[in-house]
């Protein structure tokens, strides 16, 4: 199982969840959902994700006997050995294993590759400034959208 977090547009902290099962020795990657926790903290994000999977029909009983690793980014809400989001699913499935996600692994090292880079640091001031120019006012997101609207 994989999951990460994200804010939509509303700025609501969002959970999504996907799975990795294989079935006849071939893989697949299937979208469990999208969920909003209750807390952003471990417990919380814990139960959106057994509520997403549940809503699939994946039962706590099952993922007793199924789960064997679940990815995740590092910050210390997933990953933390006593109350993180693994210590949870650890408790659930002693043998789970944690895993660093491959995309977050890339994503920290390319920034530790580029970070001496002046360019870098220009383009990721202006883009920045750009998403939190639209991010914060809704009148410049609405003219934004119909700017590309009548673009095609």
């Amino acid at each position: 199982m994989t999951s990460d977090g994200a804010t939509d547009s509303c700025v609501i902290e969002q959970e999504i969840v996907f799975a990795r099962y294989s079935s006849k020795g071939v893989p697949f990657t299937k979208f469990v959902g999208l969920k909003q926790p209750v807390s952003p903290n471990a417990s919380g994000l814990y139960k959106a994700i057994m509520a997403a999977l549940g809503d699939v029909g994946l039962s706590e009983e099952e993922l007793k006997k199924k789960l064997v690793g679940f990815g995740c980014d590092v910050a210390s809400v997933m990953v933390g050995k006593k109350g993180g989001v693994s210590a949870f699913l650890t408790r659930l499935q002693p043998s789970c294993i944690t895993v660093h996600c491959f995309a977050h692994r890339l994503e920290l090292a390319y920034k530790d590759a580029v970070k001496e880079n002046k360019l870098y640091d220009r383009c990721i001031v202006l883009l920045l400034g750009l998403y939190y120019f639209y991010h914060n006012s809704p009148k410049q997101r609405q003219n934004l959208k119909r700017f590309f609207q009548s673009l095609n």
